[in-house]
């Protein structure tokens, strides 16, 4: 998890790269759930949590708080650090990696969720499940429940 989600030591490039793509991924899938509102149907849920999963993957590759704080549960934000966030993309310059997202499998349990994220980034591959929960009819990032399993934390 990255300093600015409250971890304190410094992970491998790819727990990085997935948290900071997670971050951009959250304020684009946000957009869209708000934007589009929802029927209630299994398949605008599914596509909504592949979305926000895909924006918070994105949102963590670019060290997005901003973007992150748009997607994550209510009870989460006070472990997003914008401050920490920005120092740490300040130090990372230009070596943020380009990176290629893909979700996998979704299942979906009333008002949770899980997908998994596949990213790709400087020829390694890794897999990641991120938890979602449905607030006031929105899919939001379960950032406990998600790092709770990332790099066995």
């Amino acid at each position: 998890m990255p300093a600015f989600l409250g971890c304190r030591g410094k992970g491998d490039i790819m727990k990085k790269v997935f948290v900071l793509g997670c971050l951009l991924i959250l304020l684009s899938a946000s957009t869209l759930v708000i934007g589009c509102g929802g029927s209630g149907s299994s398949a605008d849920d599914e596509t909504s949590v592949k979305e926000v999963a895909l924006e918070f993957a994105h949102a963590l590759t670019e060290v997005d708080a901003e973007a992150v704080l748009e997607i994550v549960r209510e009870e989460d934000k006070g472990e997003v650090d914008a401050e920490a966030a920005e120092k740490e993309k300040e130090e990372m310059g230009d070596d943020i990696p380009d990176a290629d997202y893909k979700a996998g499998n979704v299942e979906i349990d009333g008002d949770s969720a899980t997908v998994d994220v596949t990213i790709e980034t400087g020829g390694e591959t890794t897999t990641e499940t991120i938890h979602l929960v449905k607030q006031d009819g929105e899919w939001k990032i379960n950032l406990d429940k998600t790092f709770s399993e990332v790099g066995g934390e």
